[in-house]
């Protein structure tokens, strides 16, 4: 992350910091009291608020954890510029070991893990969605639907998107893979190697490009399987 990238975060920190004391100071006045029930606000090792059954604990420069909703917990520790935020009901994000992470589980009963390496983002926004980006350096975990699991681990650049109702992505063990499960019930795997393509359109649709590099599998049709690879260059449609 460069210099300027670094600045804006460490600002971002600064002005939460802030933030949470405006909201210790009774900020939250003009919010109706129901809202206010579950919230938990951490900064820079400090807990500046904490209401009802939210948890937040965050230490290291720059980082912050927020947690609002009933049973919520918001986990930001060990390194700089890291921001946990769970928001949905018994959500769980957690960010920890590395700098400049990023977990948001908005979903409810969501999971968000980031870290154990720097700029891992993951984004569970379905409900009962889990998300996991760690285990290297700017890998990205979405899942959008509700019971998606993406997960980017072991490498770098990695991607996983899970947008399929009941979806699952997984990109792992290389750098630079990609994993795309669309349809509902879809599984899409990308990995064992390095700038693999998996993506499953079709509902209940199954993709796997792993084994060697640059391995690419597309699942367009329900039910279908594709495999690619090992490779390197293998291509599989179905």
């Amino acid at each position: 992350m460069n210099g300027h990238e670094r600045g804006s975060r460490l600002t971002r920190g600064r002005g939460w910091t802030l933030g949470v004391a405006w909201v210790v100071a009774g900020g939250f006045a003009t919010q109706s009291a129901a809202a206010a029930q579950d919230l938990c606000l951490a900064a820079n090792g400090r807990v500046w608020y904490q209401s009802g059954t939210a948890t937040c604990v965050a230490s290291g420069a720059g980082s912050i954890a927020i947690a609002k909703g009933s049973g919520s917990s918001a986990t930001a520790t060990g390194g700089e510029n890291n921001i946990a935020t769970a928001s949905g009901q018994n959500s769980t994000a957690t960010v920890v070991q590395g700098d400049d992470n990023i977990a948001t589980a908005s979903g409810d009963h969501s999971r968000a893990t980031a870290g154990f390496g720097d700029g891992n983002v993951a984004t569970s926004g379905g409900t009962d969605s889990t998300t996991q980006a760690a285990g290297g350096n700017n890998n990205t975990a979405t899942a959008t639907a509700a019971d998606g699991v993406a997960i980017a681990t072991d490498g770098n650049k990695n991607t996983a998107t899970a947008s399929g109702q009941n979806s699952t992505a997984t990109a792992v063990q290389g750098d630079d893979n990609t994993a795309k499960a669309i349809g509902d019930h879809s599984r899409a795997t990308a990995g064992f190697g390095n700038g693999n393509r998996a993506t499953s359109r079709g509902t209940n649709s199954t993709t796997q490009a792993a084994g060697g590099n640059n391995n690419t599998a597309v699942a367009n049709t329900p039910s279908c399987v594709a495999i690619a690879g090992p490779g390197p260059g293998d291509t599989q449609t179905c």
